[in-house]
């Protein structure tokens, strides 16, 4: 379950990869939205993991962890690909002379810049920064694929199944730290 919806999560990134400056919003959002169902799998079946393998007094104190855990995580992952998408973006941004600074600090700032400009500058500008806003749109799209994707394929090497079926061995006091367990750690 955990790597069909890290599966999903990845055709949400690779369509914010193949967004273009003129797909529309739409398609972003559409990419969003697959990148968050996709997600959705992994973080209550991580929760559900990490609770059931501690012991019932400590409960709160596991869910505690998993919670902290899941915020700072997606946290950091927010922070690194929004600065690495920033830094595309003032890179690449071709600001005319005569606009504000901050025209190239972000692409609210080249909007905002662009109303005091006269009509072919303003024109330029507003081109350059929704090109250049779209190519780190489609490089943090890109990273987010390949790790999803990685991911994936990671939960679906390392982590086994439980057995099933009546029969055939099946231990029915497997709980979801069994379930957790890497292949070949068995004790």
């Amino acid at each position: 379950m955990v790597a069909a919806g890290l599966a999903v999560s990845a055709v949400g990134h690779l369509t914010l990869f193949l967004a273009d400056s003129s797909s529309g919003i739409a398609q972003v959002v559409t990419g969003f939205a697959f990148v968050y169902a996709g997600g959705g799998p992994l973080i209550a079946l991580g929760t559900d993991i990490v609770v059931g393998s501690a012991p019932p007094e400590r409960a709160g104190g596991a869910a505690a962890l998993s919670e902290t855990s899941t915020e700072l995580g997606m946290a950091l992952g927010v922070a690194l690909l929004g600065s690495l998408g920033a830094a595309v973006y003032q890179a690449g941004v071709k600001v005319p002379e005569g606009a504000p600074e901050y025209a190239g600090d972000t692409l609210a700032g080249a909007v905002e810049a662009a109303r005091g400009l006269p009509a072919e500058a303003a024109s330029g500008l507003l081109a350059s920064a929704r090109d250049v806003f779209t190519d780190g749109l489609n490089i943090v799209g890109g990273i987010g694929a390949v790790v999803a994707v990685a991911s994936a394929v990671l939960v679906a090497v390392v982590v086994k199944l439980p057995a099933t079926g009546a029969g055939e061995g099946a231990d029915e006091s497997e709980g979801p730290a069994d379930v957790a367990a890497p292949v070949g750690a068995e004790g």
